[in-house]
């Protein structure tokens, strides 16, 4: 049994069969079959929920573009959420990746 990203696939409840999570799986040869958790505690479905919310926007965010989209992702993420720090932040990591995601308007 290992970690995995994979899709969900009625393992952790109640999020999407066709969410991805990292979830435990055992993997064969020709499968990776998550192991079922079910409900998660309240607390920590909580915390899952809203890194999925931070994942989906940053995903957005770079795939668009959009500017607004990436600060509202790191202002839901558990560990940044300092909204008077979060462009300063923003902007030193689009500047120490300009190389690899090129420059944002």
């Amino acid at each position: 049994r290992l970690s995995v990203i994979a899709f969900n696939r009625g393992a952790v409840s109640p999020f999407a069969l066709s969410e991805v999570l990292e979830i435990p799986a055992i993997i064969s040869e020709n499968r990776i079959d998550p192991v079922t958790i079910g409900a998660l505690p309240v607390a920590l479905e909580a915390l899952v929920q809203q890194v999925k919310k931070y994942e989906t926007l940053a995903v957005k965010a770079a795939i668009n573009r959009y500017r607004e989209t990436a600060l509202l992702a790191m202002l839901i993420h558990p560990l940044i959420g300092d909204a008077d720090r979060i462009e300063i932040i923003f902007d030193r990591l689009l500047e120490y990746n300009e190389s690899i995601i090129g420059k944002w308007s």
